[in-house]
């Protein structure tokens, strides 16, 4: 649950990272918060969470929210499947699209599978 918290381009850099540490065959699952999260975005309890915000955001890049009680980079991000497919499919080209399950985790988080080719 990393991806769920970071800005774009913290998320980019990292999956660029772990597409170069990954061995041919190799697997990586990673969780974002996508549409159905975003659309149920009251479940989250934080007073300073702009819900009507996630749903509306076309952009991966509209979709970061900064936790207003740190110093770092550090929030709620929600990304559409479609987004987060684009951006692997540019930022990391060797990973293979597997799966894509949204929602599975705790009801909330999409799941992504992929596979160094």
């Amino acid at each position: 649950s990393v991806y769920t918290h970071l800005r774009l381009d913290l998320v980019t850099q990292n999956l660029a990272a772990v597409a170069r540490a990954l061995k041919p065959g190799g697997v990586v699952v990673f969780t974002t918060h996508g549409q159905g999260s975003a659309e149920t975005a009251e479940r989250y309890d934080q007073y300073w969470l702009d819900k009507q915000a996630a749903p509306r955001a076309g952009s991966a890049q509209d979709n970061y929210q900064r936790y207003p009680s740190y110093y770092d980079e550090y929030g709620l991000t929600w990304f559409r499947g479609d987004t987060m497919r684009a951006l692997v499919a540019e930022t990391a080209p060797e990973l293979e699209f597997i799966a894509h399950h949204p929602m599975t985790l705790e009801g909330h988080q999409d799941v992504f599978v992929y596979r160094k080719r």
